[in-house]
């Protein structure tokens, strides 16, 4: 079992480094879309695609998640799976260019009805991938599947950025959505020789295990992305164009480095859960090293929220800093419940995904619409940090443990450091943000002290609560060999050079 946890963690590094490209070409390109557009254009296609993405719950049937977890899936499964996506992303499409002018009189936005037309029309064309793609992952090939997202990315980033420059309109999202999904269409029959064909043969199979997963999707749509709807008929596109923008940037970490972390380790949890003590210890390895990374930055930007959000944003979006503060630390608490999906699918036990987050939709539901009438876009991110606190951690890990062999223990083994460390570096970070010997400083170089500070500070008490515990096995064992390893390399080669 050991190559196989290997594998997973070369998957990691793999699906890690595909994810830090992807958002790092997010990322310019937010900040440069930012600074170019209004708040109200993102508000229009955030509107726009929450819409269409809760239409398309219809068809998030994930059927390449059925594909990997049974060992004999036969090509007739891989084309009956594409049919089958093929066929509901027409009929999605068909709806929703029927519905789109109900929906732009619902909102009070007539521009939305064009935008909902050209965003279907390139959502539909995903449908058409490859369905050969899959194998990526299921063979744990994970280089290849790295190219296929940089790909896209990168395609979307060239398209929508200097059309921004030229256009300065929210025309310019649409392009790059559009172009990435053509480029992925491309690329992924470059990639995979093999044509699918037309077939419905394994359908009842593949829903055996995917209508759960539909299910789960669409629960967790409504509890991540119900916000984008409540806002936008409640405030407008201003307004949830704010929030859209403040919670892809505080929720990068939890959302974008714990994503492709998951991808990754699924086959291996696939190969791994016969074994109750070599999946515990996965899991444990996993969370250790998702929460290691994503926690301090989490806890990084809610700490500086009112120094980064015009440094990256401009001044325009200053009114999203508390956004960006109360979600950043919502997100932190869902990274570490981030990995619980994966086991569950492994285990063949989506059900209880489903009822986990039934419980949390439920409870958000009414926090969310309540916060967002009385208090706007900030009542709605403090609604979200309250539903992480009381419900977040407490209901998924009561399942877990009661259902799997995941125990307590191993959450708290795998969390307490970074959590301690995290909690304590912001406490630390937010004290001296506004204290008298920065405020003279501009704001970059507040920034950067800020930062320095906390990732000092950090690595400083994760070390010393690894050297109390006994230097248990974890992610600082694994970071640690690394870096031994690395300079032991670079002595050699000094030594050698000599």
């Amino acid at each position: 079992m050991d190559h196989v946890r290997k594998k997973m963690a070369h998957g990691v590094a793999w699906m890690a480094g595909a994810r830090m490209i992807v958002r790092a070409l997010g990322a310019l390109s937010t900040l440069i879309l930012a600074r170019l557009l209004a708040p109200h254009d993102f508000g229009l296609i955030a509107m726009a695609t929450s819409l269409i993405a809760l239409l398309e719950l219809l068809s998030a049937f994930s059927f390449d998640l059925a594909l990997i977890r049974r060992p004999d899936s036969t090509a007739d499964d891989f084309d009956t799976a594409w049919t089958l996506n093929v066929l509901f992303a027409v009929a999605i499409a068909v709806v929703l260019f029927v519905a789109a002018p109900f929906a732009a009189d619902f909102y009070h936005e007539p521009r939305l009805q064009t935008v909902i037309y050209l965003v279907a029309a390139g959502n539909c064309l995903r449908a058409f991938n490859n369905i050969g793609t899959v194998e990526f992952r299921k063979q744990l090939q994970f280089d290849r599947d790295f190219r296929l997202q940089v790909f896209q990315k990168l395609s979307q980033v060239v398209v929508a950025v200097p059309l921004a420059f030229v256009w300065r309109s929210y025309w310019a999202l649409i392009a790059g959505m559009i172009a990435g999904n053509v480029a992925s269409l491309i690329v992924s029959y470059w990639m995979v020789p093999r044509r699918p064909r037309l077939m419905l043969k394994s359908t009842r199979d593949l829903f055996s295990f995917s209508g759960w997963v539909a299910l789960n999707n669409a629960i967790t749509f409504m509890r991540n992305r119900a916000g984008d709807l409540i806002i936008g008929r409640i405030a407008g596109t201003r307004m949830l164009g704010l929030f859209n923008v403040a919670y892809e940037i505080s929720n990068l970490p939890s959302t974008e480095m714990v994503a492709p972390i998951n991808r990754a380790v699924f086959p291996g949890y696939v190969q791994l859960a016969q074994d109750p003590l070599q999946l515990r210890q996965a899991f444990r390895d996993v969370l250790s090293f998702v929460c290691l990374l994503t926690l301090p930055v989490c806890m990084g930007i809610a700490a500086t929220a009112e120094l980064l959000v015009p440094i990256v944003l401009g001044d325009k979006w200053l009114e999203s800093a508390p956004l960006v503060a109360l979600l950043a630390i919502s997100g932190g608490l869902n990274t570490l419940q981030a990995n619980t999906g994966a086991v569950y699918h492994a285990l063949s036990k989506p059900r209880l995904i489903a009822l986990t987050g039934s419980i949390q939709m439920i409870a958000l539901m009414p926090m969310l619409i309540y916060a967002a009438h009385q208090y706007g876009v900030v009542g709605a991110a403090t609604a979200h940090l309250i539903h992480s606190v009381i419900f977040g951690v407490p209901v998924t890990y009561s399942i877990l443990v009661r259902t799997t062999p995941i125990r307590w223990g191993d959450f708290v083994r795998s969390t307490w450091r970074p959590v301690c460390a995290a909690a304590l570096m912001y406490i630390a970070v937010r004290t001296i943000v506004f204290a008298p010997v920065l405020t003279a400083l501009p704001n970059m170089a507040r920034m950067l002290a800020c930062a320095a500070l906390g990732a000092t500070l950090y690595a400083a008490i994760i070390w010393l609560c690894w050297q109390l515990a006994g230097k248990p096995r974890g992610a600082e064992t694994m970071l640690f060999n690394y870096a031994t390893r690395w300079l032991r390399q670079r002595g050699t080669g000094l030594n050698s050079a000599a």
